[in-house]
């Protein structure tokens, strides 16, 4: 008679485990954007400074002013990602973005001429990767080397 009632407790525990536990490990959505996981991140909080760097040809662009800052920002929002396990794809530039906020080196940007972009959240010690659905959006920045701004 022990047995039965550990059995039962058992099973239920297992029936709740794949009810409650599983199903949101796959419905969590593979797709984001620019905005979700950084200027949502950043909140009200004062960006004191981007730093925009090409590994290429080392170009660097330093953007302090605030409505510089804002409108790459704001022209960053609409990049839309998808999450990727890896980059397979070898890359001939890379690009950088480092985001200080309130003076802080908070978010570091890499994405490469093939679309990958890799984004580190110093604040929360994440690391992730992603591929570029929409490859336009990022033309606000590639504008500063080809002196367009």
């Amino acid at each position: 008679m022990k047995k039965r009632p550990l059995l039962v407790v058992c099973g239920l525990v297992i029936v709740l485990v794949v009810v409650f536990a599983i199903p949101p490990l796959f419905q969590s959505d593979p797709n984001t954007t620019f905005k979700k996981e950084i200027i949502e991140k950043i909140g009200d909080r004062e960006v004191s400074a981007v730093k925009l760097i090409k590994s290429s040809d080392e170009k660097t662009f330093a953007l302090r002013n605030k409505e510089d800052i804002h409108r790459m920002l704001d022209a960053m929002s609409s990049v839309e990602l998808e999450k990727a396990n890896r980059h397979q794809d070898a890359a001939k530039d890379t690009y950088s973005m480092l985001i200080l906020v309130q003076g802080k080196p908070t978010f570091s940007v890499f994405w490469d001429d093939n679309n990958n972009v890799q984004i580190l959240d110093s604040e929360n010690e994440t690391h992730h990767l992603y591929k570029v659905k929409n490859a336009s959006a990022l033309d606000p920045i590639k504008n500063y080397w080809n002196h367009e701004t």
